[in-house]
């Protein structure tokens, strides 16, 4: 399992969620650990690597607690190391298609 490691940017937070090159091609829903629970987050369809989706209200508190900042959420799209002769084949596919 791995960690998550929590930034702070001004008033929010930011972690990073890797997913694979599929899941951001196609879209995806995933699930997000936040301060006090966890968060199901869209990915959009064709979401580029290094992109930040919001979480709004479920940051820090601040202003004595009457306000509360977003958790900003890293999407990195993390590609394999190796590849399967089907996987290969599929992406040639792919790339013959224009993709």
């Amino acid at each position: 399992k791995s960690e998550t490691i929590i930034q702070k940017e001004q008033k929010d937070i930011v972690i990073n969620k890797e997913i694979c090159p599929t899941e951001a091609l196609l879209g995806t829903t995933v699930e997000i650990p936040t301060l006090k629970d966890s968060k199901q987050l869209t990915i959009p369809p064709c979401t580029q690597s290094h992109t930040k989706l919001r979480l709004k209200g479920v940051g820090i508190p601040y202003n004595q607690g009457k306000k509360t900042g977003d958790q900003l959420v890293r999407i990195i799209v993390k590609y394999p190391k190796k590849l399967t002769e089907q996987q290969l084949e599929l992406v040639h596919k792919l790339k013959d298609s224009g993709l």
